[in-house]
């Protein structure tokens, strides 16, 4: 049930009670006048014409009998089970645009390349890896589900390779051999973070004149 219709249930739930009441104070205050008339009306009233009118508490029945009759005619509201509980929340507001989109393209090696050196037994090497990640992202009013904006960013990701090594005969049968390198592969969580975030950058600068 939404937070609009909880709250129109509690009014209508609170006006139908104040109704209810203010019907039984009124039929409560006109029994009580016939009653006391009726009270009245015997105690005046001559032998004669007590022989001709019904007895006293067959009258007060028929009197309560008529109070009922008038009270089971009031319409009562209608029940709420929630009515006694906790105060409803506040309103939900609905949001005017909504910003959609999904990754559509990682592209791995778009560059590859590497560079080598080696001197009297001595080399480096370096190896560098790009990795290109593509988002796109709409911005949807939901008012009509059109698609108002929309707008594609690329964040690069690298990778690169350095390794060094030597090689070199210590006797005639011995040789000595040693690698050393490291590899550094950037986030490629950051990547997309900076993607959306680009994504979304432009889209807010394209639309600030339309707001």
């Amino acid at each position: 049930m939404s937070q609009i219709e909880d709250l129109r249930q509690r009014e209508n739930r609170t006006g139908g009670l104040a109704a209810v009441s203010m019907a039984t104070d009124r039929i409560d205050a006109e029994i009580a006048t016939f009653k006391a008339q009726l009270l009245l009306d015997y105690q005046n009233a001559s032998d004669t014409q007590l022989a001709q009118m019904p007895p006293l508490p067959q009258a007060l029945a028929d009197l309560d009998r008529y109070a009922q009759n008038q009270r089971s005619g009031i319409d009562q509201p209608a029940t709420y089970d929630r009515f006694y509980h906790l105060a409803p929340l506040p309103e939900i507001l609905i949001a005017d645009y909504i910003v959609t989109g999904a990754i559509v393209a990682h592209d791995s090696d778009v560059i590859s390349g590497g560079t080598g050196l080696r001197f009297q037994n001595i080399g480096v090497l370096q190896q560098v890896h790009k990795h290109v990640i593509t988002v796109s992202l709409r911005l949807v009013r939901v008012s009509d589900g059109e698609i108002v904006a929309n707008k594609t960013a690329s964040q690069t990701v690298l990778s690169k390779r350095q390794q060094g090594d030597i090689l070199n005969y210590v006797t005639l049968n011995q040789i000595l051999e040693f690698e050393s390198g490291y590899v550094t592969n950037e986030p490629r969580s950051m990547a997309l973070d900076a993607a959306f975030r680009l994504a979304l950058s432009d889209m807010m600068i394209e639309m600030q004149d339309r707001w």
